[in-house]
Formats: C-alpha cells, sequence, structure tokens
C-alpha cells in the first residue's frame, strides 16, 4: 500500500489536535452565518450529503450514519443508522444519496464493499442490500450516478462500477451483489483515493498520479474509456470536482499546506487536454490542508482542516477563482454539500458534526452572491445555458422549469441593479 495512502488514518489525528488546539474557528465569518448544527451521532464525522430535507453524516472509523431532518434548518433534528451484521468494524466515511437510496462505503471490514439503505422514507430506512465484490472489500470512497455505483479499491489503483439500474427497493436480491459491470484497472501508478461522476465523465483523483479522466457516457453497454489527465501528474491528489458544463475541474490535495488547483478542460474530439488556470494553498497558521471540494455553476465550495467552509467563484472566462465567502468550523472541516440552496450548506467538522451554513443573498438572479444582479451574474446565466441535467445542481434555473433559457434571462434583466 502507498506510504501516502489513507491520509486520514495516517496523519489525521495529529493533524486534528493542530487543527482543534490552533486553527479551528478562529477566522471570523466572511458573507456566511451559522444557522443551525446537529452533533447526535457522538465519535467522529466523515462525509457529508444531502437529499430533500434531509442530511446524512457518516462516521469516520464508526459503524453508523446520521439521518437529518433539515426542514427547518435552525432546528435540526436526527438519529442513528447503525450498520447491521457484519458490518460493526466498518468506518462508514463515505455516503452518497440518490434514488430513494443511501449508500455506505464498508472501509475498514474486509468483508463488503457498501451497504444499500433504503431511504425513500429518510425516518424509517431499511436495509436493502450488500455489495461485495471480491478485490474491493475495504473501499475508501464510493459514487452513485444514474443507477450505478463507483468503489475505489482500498489501496489498490481501480475502479469497479456496478451496475444497480435493475435493482427493486420492493423486492431486493435475497443475497449480496458480488459482481461488478466493469473494472477500469491501473489508474495511475499510485492509489485511487476519490471519484466523482458527472456529464457522462468519471473524474478519478489518484493521489500521486494526479486527475485521471474518462468516459463513462455508455457504460451500460461500453468499457470507460480514457480521455486524459492533468499535465502536471499529481502531490496526494485527494478529490476532484467539475463545473456543471465539464468545462473546468477543481482538485485537492490533501497533506501538510495542500490546497486546490484549478484546471480548464478542452474537448479534442476524443480526447481531453488540462491546462492549470489558477490555484490556492493557505498558509499553515490559516489552515493545514484542503479536503474535498464541490461546484455549483461556478461557485467552488471547499472543505478544509483548519479554515473551515471557504467559498470562490471560478470566473468562466478565464478560470481564475475570487472570495466569495467563508465559514470556520470550530475543528477540522471534513465534508461539504451546497446542492440544498445557498440557505442550506451543509459542513460535516469531525469533531463538531453537523453545520449549516447561510451564505450570500436572496436576491433573485444574484448568482454570484454580491447583493446585486450584475455583469457577472450575467455570465454565469449564459455560461448554464440549456438543460439543467441535474435540477438540485443548476442555480441559473431562476424559473424552476429545470431549463436556463430566456425567462431565466429575463428574470435576471429585471432584477438588475
Amino acid at each position: 500500500m502507498n506510504n501516502c495512502f489513507r491520509f486520514e488514518y495516517l496523519a489525521v489525528i495529529g493533524l486534528l489536535a493542530i487543527c482543534e488546539l490552533t486553527f479551528g474557528g478562529n477566522n471570523p465569518p466572511f458573507n456566511a452565518e451559522l444557522i443551525g448544527q446537529w452533533n447526535g451521532l457522538g465519535g467522529s464525522y466523515g462525509d457529508v450529503w444531502g437529499d430533500g430535507d434531509f442530511a446524512y453524516l457518516a462516521g469516520f472509523g464508526e459503524s453508523k450514519v446520521g439521518i437529518v431532518d433539515i426542514s427547518d434548518p435552525t432546528n435540526p433534528k436526527g438519529f442513528v443508522y447503525q450498520l447491521p451484521p457484519p458490518f460493526q468494524g466498518a468506518s462508514a466515511q463515505d455516503v452518497k444519496v440518490g434514488d430513494g437510496l443511501l449508500f455506505i462505503c464498508l472501509e475498514s471490514t474486509n468483508k463488503g464493499s457498501a451497504h444499500i439503505v433504503d431511504v425513500r422514507d429518510p425516518m424509517n430506512p431499511v436495509a436493502l442490500v450488500d455489495v461485495i465484490i471480491p478485490s474491493f472489500t475495504s473501499p475508501h470512497n464510493l459514487f452513485y450516478d444514474n443507477g450505478f455505483l463507483y468503489l475505489t479499491g482500498g489501496g489498490s489503483v481501480d475502479v469497479a462500477i456496478v451496475d444497480l439500474t435493475g435493482l427493486d427497493p420492493d423486492n431486493p436480491p435475497d443475497g449480496p451483489i458480488t459482481k461488478a459491470k466493469w473494472i477500469v484497472e491501473s489508474i495511475g501508478n499510485s492509489t485511487v483515493h476519490d471519484i466523482t461522476v458527472a456529464n457522462g465523465r468519471l473524474y478519478v483523483a489518484a493521489w500521486d498520479s494526479g486527475l485521471w479522466i474518462y468516459d463513462v457516457s455508455n457504460v451500460a453497454t461500453q468499457m470507460p474509456s480514457f480521455l486524459g489527465q492533468t499535465p502536471d501528474g499529481g502531490n496526494n491528489t485527494h478529490s476532484c470536482w467539475p463545473t456543471s458544463n465539464g468545462d473546468f475541474v477543481v482538485t485537492g490535495e490533501e497533506r501538510t499546506g495542500g490546497g486546490i488547483k484549478v484546471y480548464r478542460i478542452t474537448d479534442e474530439g476524443d480526447s481531453l487536454t488540462l491546462e492549470l488556470t489558477d490555484e490556492l494553498a493557505l498558509p499553515p497558521d490559516q489552515a493545514s490542508s484542503v479536503h474535498n471540494q464541490l461546484i455549483v455553476g461556478y461557485r467552488l465550495y471547499n472543505s478544509w482542516y483548519g479554515a473551515g467552509l471557504l467559498v470562490h467563484d471560478i470566473d468562466p472566462k478565464t478560470g481564475t477563482i475570487e472570495l466569495f465567502a467563508s465559514y470556520d468550523t470550530p475543528g477540522a472541516n471534513w465534508g461539504v454539500y451546497p446542492f440544498l440552496g445557498q440557505d442550506r450548506i451543509l459542513l460535516s467538522d469531525i469533531g463538531g458534526g453537523l453545520k449549516i451554513v447561510r451564505v450570500g443573498t436572496d436576491i433573485l438572479g444574484d448568482l454570484d452572491g454580491d447583493g446585486s444582479v450584475g455583469v457577472k451574474d450575467l455570465l454565469i446565466l449564459l455560461g448554464n445555458w440549456g438543460p439543467c441535467d441535474d435540477c438540485k445542481d443548476c442555480p441559473a434555473d431562476l424559473d424552476d422549469d429545470c431549463t436556463v433559457g430566456v425567462k431565466d434571462l429575463l428574470i435576471l434583466l429585471g432584477n438588475w441593479g
């Protein structure tokens, strides 16, 4: 196993101590405010995901997941879902939700790959089925997209893709799912740490081998094909997320002094080229390392160990970034989920639990959140023109019809100034 792998396990305890005692919670909020919090899971917190009026919090080193009703974000109420046997020793530190299903990564178990829970009624979760791919029995991260579950290899350089399109929650299989549709092998020469799937592309954070991108637009019938990778390799490339139209991608490097890099993606037909357009690392007196990043439109949300949440706007022409908002959690901020709206940004502080933060303003058409509607907002709207692949990830859809078009442009222009 690569010596740099599992930064969370090898170095996070000391890192958290530094963050808690020195850096955590010292920076005043900027264009952001805390509106609610929940700390009912006990132990430590991993990733966070949202769906509708519920937040899902993974247990870092814990065999449980917090399920929290955030319909009133000022008064969140939750309970704990305990992993069933034989997964009490698993670390449920990564979770995803989609199509009424909760996917829990089973790291540190060697007994399974993922545990799937029916959360169509989130207040009454029902254990559904386990995924046990023989060579993926301790995955570090997973991702769900359009009926397919993607798994990292638990220290390997591979990604497994499991076809769940035929899974019926009302008639689940009697035993575990044990076969992968595809296994993408030999991604770099280090280890695959995290994965993101968006708009037919698989983005792989391959640690010291940088970011690799694959075409999965026809994953139901075709093996993923390699498209391109970062030109400068990687240095603990931990995570990644693309803009909604795929013209930029941001990576995070989890290491002491690690920060983010923004790359422009150019489609060459049968391949992609990536060009570095901007990068940011924080000084040691502000943070120890970036961790995860997600993007809504051209707005970038990063979780940092020691600096909490940092929000930047990506210029759609230059690919440079500008600080929009920040909120420093008390300890080390593991994850962020921004797709429920700017009034319900979900954060997972490793020691402090769920934090719900509001950023920016509520002015319709103020897409960059600067308190007015102007040229930057117009550029953001035009950059997202057309059908929304995911209505929740479409802030420029001002009339909520799942398409950015003339009506949205008229709304924006009507609120100009």
